[in-house]
């Protein structure tokens, strides 16, 4: 594999060492690629995939030496896939002792840290998304797990000691200073970062630790943080307490600054980062378990536990609708990147593909976006389709109904009618007829045949007119929701509207629209405080004034105003001040934030500049905005169309009840349906009918 001994040796520099492999053959040592505090590396010459490194010192102690034996024993498997293990020793030919290790030299990689720093990302990877951070996270989990399977403890776990290549895979370098086993005991790592050094082991003399798994899943924690927070320290934020407090010491007191329980840790995580709650809780249990668990119990997360969650995470990341650059997770309803941006934050993440960087590029870029939105239409409600159904004609039946006992008592009666009016020449046959018309009625009016014909009708009635009730019912409320629904678009539109105006505008016109956005932003702040949930700051107020001002328009502090005031019946003058000094003291801690990210500090300083940012970060508001509405549309039209089903089947449902109605009036006799149509009617023509009999009669006489 190396050069011959003789021919190398007259080759080699005066100024570099003289070293021989295990085979007893010269490594010719070429350039220095990279020096440290132990050692240098160099390149080895004929020999471009491999390096050597090479201690200062020229006689190594006899542990140190045992232990660079040993890794070197261990070399081979997947430890040099994730890993520039050693494979073989360089030894000084005047000591005999080893000098230095052989190497694979990984090539087209870079220190982590250039992945997940914003400007170094962009000159070195400048493709990558946070899709990409997240899994050279999985990766780091997996080369962590490679080595805790052979019983190798990292120790000084930081991101100098990694590089990532563009296809997201990890490698670990200075793996001389690693913890092995030795026996029943461990060739120990003497060295640590205190930034990613355990609580446990802050301030302690490391040279006389043995590290654990469990040390190694703190550092590996902070790592991953590193990745998916593009950089943010877990323990770098903003104190609330009393005194300074170094990351080091907030690591030692477990003060993660992005945890759910802020209320121990005392400490807010520093402003334009993501959240926790951005990502799904299942990824965020597993930082507070690695960065707050007390003890030193081995609780915190294995790296198999993040490979798990962060494969999952991988297949759920999401991309922005409005930035293709902004991949997060589907944990979050809307991009955070976006959110962070339109906040003043920096971009952390930029579409090389389509803008330079620049905001005069990417405000081109959301500009073509701009114009590619469709008009949205807002489902309309027709208002001839709540229409009430009407009852339907009564249909002639084909063939001749069979008739009923009730249809032969009707045409007894009309029979008996005849009968007394024909009497009125011949009284015992008006005698006769009354008897006939009287007993034909009785028996119609009482009998179970016509009793049964009257309450069938009655039943078929109430029951449609109860559905047509419910029917009207149910159409109003159809009507009212949908008006709600447009209601809501339609002011969401014209805020979207108000954007794409302010978006339109001339520079020259930003200081009117900041002031603008201050006034608004200080009336919905006003808004926010009601009088009845502030009426016991508030002297003299009682619940039932409260009641009056709320039906006069006074319900906030929006609305105390002293022209508004005086027309409040029964409020006193004392009253009154105390509403309007309340006013003040609310008003007076409004702080005003810049909701596009710009301030009038800012604009003054770069007007340009200012106003193309103002512009991106309201692009992007519309941008959403036409998506909402766009969605809100489609809600609408989906609710609407389920409300017009069931709306529609209720209708049909009336209709089959009305159209079985007045099938079974049409096969009812003519005459026995007009007679027999309530008990009033029967009565009165079995009476009716005799009595016309009995005057003609007398008339006649």
């Amino acid at each position: 594999m190396m050069t011959r001994p003789s021919s190398s040796l007259l080759r080699q520099p005066l100024d570099k060492p003289l070293l021989y492999d295990a085979s007893d053959r010269v490594v010719p040592l070429g350039d220095v690629i990279g020096s440290g505090g132990e050692g240098a590396v160099f390149e080895i010459t004929g020999h471009p995939k491999l390096v050597a490194k090479v201690y200062h010192k020229d006689k190594l102690t006899e542990q140190h030496e045992h232990k660079l034996r040993k890794l070197a024993s261990l070399s081979g498997g997947e430890l040099l896939t994730i890993a520039a293990w050693p494979r073989g020793l360089l030894f000084d030919p005047r000591t005999k002792g080893v000098r230095g290790l052989l190497m694979d030299r990984i090539a087209d990689a870079y220190p982590l840290h250039e992945l997940y720093g914003t400007s170094s990302r962009a000159r070195t990877f400048p493709q990558a998304q946070w899709g990409h951070l997240v899994l050279a996270a999985r990766n780091l989990a997996a080369a962590f797990a490679t080595m805790h399977e052979r019983g190798v403890v990292i120790g000084d776990v930081n991101q100098g000691n990694l590089l990532v290549d563009s296809s997201m895979c990890v490698r670990m370098i200075d793996c001389d200073s690693f913890q092995i086993p030795h026996g029943k005991q461990f060739f120990r790592c003497p060295v640590g970062t205190p930034h990613f050094t355990p609580p446990e082991l802050q301030s302690l003399k490391l040279v006389d630790v043995d590290r654990t798994v469990d040390h190694d899943a703190f550092g590996l924690a902070i790592l991953i943080f590193h990745l998916l927070f593009v950089g943010r320290h877990p323990f770098a934020g903003r104190y609330n307490g009393p005194g300074e407090m170094t990351i080091e010491k907030a690591i030692a007191e477990r003060r993660f600054a992005f945890s759910h329980n802020r209320a121990e840790t005392l400490v807010d995580p520093p402003p334009a980062s993501l959240r926790l709650d951005d990502l799904p809780h299942s990824v965020g249990d597993l930082f507070e378990r690695a960065f707050r668990a007390q003890g030193d119990k081995p609780t915190r997360p294995r790296p198999a536990e993040w490979i798990g969650e962060l494969e999952t995470l991988i297949k759920q990341r999401r991309v922005c609708p409005i930035e293709e650059a902004h991949v997060y997770s589907s944990a979050s309803l809307d991009c955070p990147w976006c959110r962070i941006e339109n906040a003043g934050g920096p971009s952390f993440f930029l579409n090389f593909a389509m803008t330079d960087g620049s905001t005069e590029s990417r405000l081109a870029a959301l500009d073509t976006q701009l114009e590619k939105i469709d008009a949205i239409h807002f489902p309309e409600l027709v208002g001839a389709s709540l229409k009430l159904p009407r009852l339907p004609l009564a249909m002639k039946t084909a063939k001749t109904p069979t008739r009923t006992a009730a249809d032969w008592i009707a045409a007894g009666w009309i029979a008996s009618a005849a009968t007394s009016v024909a009497g009125a020449f011949f009284w015992p046959v008006l005698a006769a007829g009354a008897v006939g018309s009287l007993a034909t009625a009785s028996l119609l009016a009482f009998g179970k045949a016509g009793k049964q014909r009257r309450q069938d009708l009655l039943d078929a009635d109430k029951v449609l007119t109860e559905k047509l009730q419910r029917l009207a019912l149910e159409a109003r409320k159809i009507n009212g929701e949908h008006g709600k629904r447009q209601e809501e678009y339609d002011a969401y539109a014209a805020s979207v509207s108000t954007g794409i105006q302010r978006y339109k505008s001339d520079t020259e016109d930003m200081e009117t629209i900041l002031r603008q956005l201050r006034v608004e932003q200080k009336e919905d702040y006003l808004r926010n405080y009601s009088l009845s949930d502030y009426r016991r700051r508030i002297p003299g107020l009682t619940p039932q004034m409260v009641s009056v001002l709320e039906s006069y328009g006074v319900d906030s502090a929006y609305h105390v105003d002293k022209a508004l005031l005086t027309g409040v019946p029964g409020l006193s003058p004392a009253v009154m001040l105390e509403l309007q000094a309340w006013r003040q003291r609310v008003e007076e801690k409004f702080e005003y934030k810049a909701e596009e990210g710009i301030t009038e500090r800012e604009l003054a300083a770069d007007k340009q500049e200012a106003t193309r940012r103002f512009k991106i970060a309201l692009a992007r508001k519309i941008l959403q905005g036409a998506k909402r509405m766009r969605a809100m549309a489609f809600a609408a039209q989906g609710q609407l169309d389920q409300a017009m089903s069931v709306f529609k089947r209720h209708v049909e449902e009336w209709r089959g009840l009305a159209q079985k109605r007045q099938q079974e009036q049409a096969e009812r006799a003519p005459w026995e349906r007009q007679l027999n149509s309530n008990l009033w009617a029967v009565l009165g023509a079995g009476i009716g009918a005799p009595l016309v009999g009995a005057i003609l009669w007398l008339l006649m006489g």
